[in-house]
């Protein structure tokens, strides 16, 4: 029988190789396959971003080479993928390092150069002003940038309780509830958040993933105001 050759198959382009790394759960094997892209691209754009990521660096650290990085893709075309999720994960830092202040004009950057909001900006942006308290901007990006629903009416519960005279909480959280009760058993803890989270058949208005989803985008300003945890219990 002739010998058996082996045939080393071509590697898969670096963008699926950089896609897949985004989606691992396991941060060594994200880090090898963005390490094996920037050998043969140094300066891939979307690998830097996501190497920079992946480091175990301190958050200031990591926030000057995003800072830096976002810079030099300024001169990519408006609205650039890459250039929008570097300064997403830079506002995203900068809150992680107790600045929200300095991460509200780069979500509405991201606004502005996609007016679409792909990334969803307009949530972390809500998320942002709920925990600065700057409930003008709050009430003025929730009427003109936020779709109806269940984000939107849990955005509005907090929103009405760091209000002096709360008019209309009593409605809003019945809306809330109708719209997500999952959100409000998260935010109480009678249900626990699930560490490893599976698809789930149903995933629209109403449904756990949906709830999930709320908590992953406005949760920490909510668990930042135990008064307001507290007075929704009593309702």
């Amino acid at each position: 029988m002739p010998k058996a050759v082996d045939i080393a198959l071509p590697s898969p382009p670096i963008g699926e190789r950089l896609a897949e790394a985004g989606q691992l759960a396991n941060r060594r094997e994200a880090l090898a396959l963005v390490r094996q892209a920037l050998e043969e691209a140094p300066d891939h754009p979307e690998a830097l971003r996501l190497g920079i990521l992946l480091d175990n660096t301190p958050p200031r650290e990591k926030a000057l080479r995003l800072r830096a990085l976002a810079e030099s893709l300024e001169e990519e075309p408006p609205g650039g993928e890459v250039l929008l999720r570097t300064l997403m994960a830079l506002a995203r830092t900068l809150e992680q390092s107790s600045k929200p202040r300095e991460a509200v004009p780069l979500y509405e950057k991201v606004l502005k150069l996609a007016p679409g909001d792909p990334l969803e900006a307009r949530h972390h942006l809500a998320r942002c002003l709920l925990e600065l308290g700057r409930l003008k901007e709050l009430r003025e990006l929730r009427e003109r940038c936020l779709e109806p629903g269940a984000l939107r009416d849990w955005i509005l519960v907090l929103e009405l309780l760091k209000t002096e005279r709360p008019s209309g909480l009593v409605q809003a959280l019945e809306a809330a509830r109708l719209s997500n009760p999952y959100v409000e058993d998260f935010l109480t803890s009678r249900r626990r958040v699930p560490k490893h989270r599976t698809p789930e058949e149903e995933q629209g208005p109403g449904s756990l993933a949906e709830a999930l989803h709320i908590l992953d985008l406005i949760g920490e300003a909510w668990f930042k105001d135990r008064s307001a945890l507290s007075r929704i219990m009593n309702f």
